[in-house]
């Protein structure tokens, strides 16, 4: 007799804010503590090529704090956290 497979659902990563600041734009992401997620960005969604920009780890409190600099360079960026 099995006893099937044991998996936790952890709870989803987003992000909360996105405020452009003189050095680039600012995201804060919130994900469970010490999950590590990936921050990625493209200019075109009909291509989906997505670049990784970075990757974190978030805090005790669950928050990921990342500024993009390139973001200044584009007239337009689209982003996304993944695990």
């Amino acid at each position: 007799m099995g006893l099937g497979d044991i998996f936790r659902i952890l709870p989803p990563i987003w992000i909360v804010s996105a405020q452009y600041t003189p050095t680039g734009l600012s995201l804060t992401i919130s994900a469970p503590p010490g999950q590590t997620c990936s921050i990625q960005a493209t200019t075109n969604l009909q291509a989906a090529a997505w670049e990784t920009l970075a990757t974190a780890a978030a805090n005790t409190n669950g928050w990921v704090e990342y500024l993009d600099p390139g973001s200044l360079n584009r007239s337009s960026r689209y982003y996304r956290a993944r695990p």
